[in-house]
């Protein structure tokens, strides 16, 4: 080895120290609706009671500490003509105690507790395939079609602000480069787009103003499936329908890493469904979809991911299609294909990553 390679790879040992690896423990699993699960979102801060929807439109109120599952609202999906891929999902903001749930072209906002009934609903000219809540204001952020972000507030008749984005880069058709994930900054500042085969970063100002902070491209024309923020907002974390996990450093302006998951070896890669990041900045959590499916805990260490663990179709759906982390990072929740909710504990370890 050169020296000038040795004396970085002993800089950087030293500055990483002993890696600590987070495992995967299934402590429970409820089944809330045989139909399947499409998404779950907080109900409460401490993360005991979660809402899940259905791909049937069925909206739940979860409490896996008492195993309880109770039904709050069910309403019909409302797809546009010729779209059956369609799902419902649901977001929310427990610091605001709100939740918005989505039937496709239809948009409920409920307040929590109750939830029971919509406080304010809008009807959309075109389905919606995503929502985010902005952490600085009472209000949703909801991208449809390939190029259009509206936001809603409660009371709101229709969405306001809809802003029109430059095409995307590839593809002619809008469920080709439609928008299919967004995320918002803790700061509310930037929000970052899966969209067609990119990752984009906005930067929003004062007045409205907007402008293109950084645009990652997918590997292997893949499709950008899904998009998270760190919490400090340091990086952006990505995952395609071909299996690969972006991390890029909105510090630095670069991509830290492109990496392949996969459970099977022998296997295509499975496309990432959903990634979300633990409120300490350490593990990343990523769903996947297809043959086998499941799950995937890494670690993080010197802005590098590190194998944690990952799960097999025994004890996971085939489609992971919602994470869930507690407040202290000791827990995450897992809702799937299945229509199962799974409860995990996240047991911190030093030393090398478990093969």
């Amino acid at each position: 080895m050169r020296p000038w390679l040795l004396i970085c790879a002993s800089v950087l040992a030293f500055s990483c120290g002993e890696s600590r690896h987070a495992s995967l423990r299934l402590r429970d699993q409820i089944l809330v609706d045989g139909t399947g699960l499409t998404s779950i979102a907080p109900l409460d801060k401490e993360v005991t009671r979660v809402a899940a929807m259905s791909f049937s439109g069925a909206l739940y109120e979860v409490c896996y500490s008492s195993r309880t599952v109770a039904i709050l609202l069910q309403r019909r999906i409302q797809r546009q003509p010729g779209d059956s891929s369609t799902c419902p999902i649901v977001a929310s903001a427990p610091e605001r105690d709100a939740v918005v749930a989505c039937w496709g072209r239809l948009l409920g906002w409920l307040e929590w507790p109750g939830l029971r009934s919509l406080a304010s609903t809008v009807t959309l000219t075109e389905s919606a395939y995503a929502l985010s809540f902005d952490p600085r204001e009472d209000r949703v952020l909801v991208p449809f079609g390939a190029d259009r972000l509206g936001q809603w507030k409660k009371g709101y008749q229709s969405l306001r602000s809809i802003r029109q984005l430059p095409s995307a880069a590839i593809g002619a058709r809008w469920w080709i480069n439609g928008i299919r994930s967004v995320a918002v900054s803790s700061s509310g500042s930037l929000i970052a787009l899966a969209r067609g085969g990119h990752v984009e970063v906005w930067e929003t100002a004062e007045r409205g103003m907007w402008g293109k902070l950084c645009s990652v491209q997918a590997s292997r024309d893949a499709l950008a499936q899904c998009v998270a923020f760190s919490p400090n907002s340091e990086f952006l974390y990505a995952g395609t329908s071909q299996g690969e996990i972006i991390a890029y450093s909105l510090l630095r302006r670069w991509v830290v890493q492109r990496r392949l998951l996969s459970l099977d070896e022998t296997k295509e890669p499975d496309c990432i469904s959903t990634v979300v990041v633990s409120p300490s900045g350490e593990d990343v959590a990523v769903g996947g979809i297809g043959e086998p499916g499941g799950v995937y805990l890494l670690s993080r260490r010197c802005n590098i991911l590190l194998d944690a663990q990952s799960t097999t179709t025994e004890s996971i759906g085939l489609a992971v299609n919602g994470l869930v982390f507690s407040p202290d990072g000791t827990k995450l929740l897992t809702c799937d294909s299945k229509g199962i909710l799974s409860v995990w504990d996240i047991q911190k370890t030093g030393g090398q990553a478990p093969k």
